[in-house]
């Protein structure tokens, strides 16, 4: 009998803890001996096998340790392929909603190592994705959406390029805070959005979120700020965009965060730097990841 058919057998036994071990072991010796592909691919087809029996801690420890292995290539320069991608997203939506907070580790340790790693046919260069693959915050942003953990969610769409998306939750979000701080979701959202310089992204959102009520006199002055600062930049016209902010200062200086998001806003869209701005939301990436 093989050592995967012996794991099989002890996996269909229920003997769920001693098939893990004995596999971990088993990747090891793969791992010492050079077969780093063999035992990535054994990581994979178990993590599945282990969600099929509602094991998510193990399909998740799995999962981390397949990234790991990807990590330390030895015999060619690593790199970030479509395939690969679609096996992580894979692999963390076999655990559902709620079924284990280890899935969101694997996940952020994919996400870091994106950041960090060029995509297939681009090797030895820079990670195009500095902030971590969007395919991959997508994943955890809907999956934290999933669960109604809001904040967390948004943190991930931001880098999702999906403006749409990032709308829908949003929308769903709103009733669920204080009634004085729903207004702004849209427009903190927005500024999250442009200090990455990612404009498009930001349109999308507002105007998903606007519709054909842009004329409307009823809606909101943080709805109208966050349209019309998406606006300025897609235009890049800098006194469009501070007659924008000196207009609506009032609702911009509801949140302390907005106008750092605003100076990071200026110096990265429109080339106006602030020796004294500092991306903070780069900051709670970071702390997220390290999770």
């Amino acid at each position: 009998m093989t050592t995967a058919a012996n794991i099989d057998k002890r996996i269909n036994r229920g003997q769920f803890y001693d098939a893990h071990q004995v596999l971990t072991s088993y990747i090891s010796r793969l791992t010492a001996r050079g077969k780093r592909d063999e035992a990535a691919s054994l990581c994979a087809d178990f993590a599945l096998k282990f969600a099929a029996k509602e094991q998510y801690g193990l399909t998740a420890d799995l999962a981390i340790t397949l990234i790991d292995l990807w990590k330390e290539e030895a015999d060619r320069l690593p790199c970030v392929t479509a395939e690969r991608l679609e096996t992580i997203v894979a692999l963390f939506q076999a655990c559902p909603p709620h079924s284990t907070k280890e899935k969101y580790r694997f996940i952020n340790k994919a996400i870091k190592w994106t950041s960090t790693t060029p995509l297939e046919g681009q090797e030895g260069a820079e990670s195009p994705y500095p902030n971590g693959h969007p395919m991959l915050h997508t994943a955890a942003g809907k999956a934290y959406w999933a669960e109604k953990d809001f904040g967390s969610a948004q943190l991930h769409l931001v880098f999702g390029k999906d403006g749409c998306d990032l709308a829908a939750m949003v929308r769903e979000w709103q009733p669920e805070a204080y009634p004085s701080e729903a207004p702004l979701f849209p427009l903190r959202t927005t500024l999250m959005v442009l200090s990455m310089n990612d404009i498009p992204t930001a349109v999308t959102f507002v105007e998903s979120l606007i519709g054909s009520d842009l004329d409307d006199p009823g809606l909101p002055p943080a709805l109208q700020a966050a349209y019309l600062l998406a606006e300025a930049c897609r235009l890049n016209d800098w006194d469009f965009f501070l007659m924008v902010q000196t207009k609506y200062q009032l609702v911009l200086r509801r949140d302390p965060s907005f106008a750092r998001y605003l100076e990071v806003i200026k110096g990265d869209v429109f080339g106006v730097k602030d020796a004294n701005a500092s991306g903070g939301l780069m900051g709670m990436l970071s702390n997220l990841l390290q999770g």
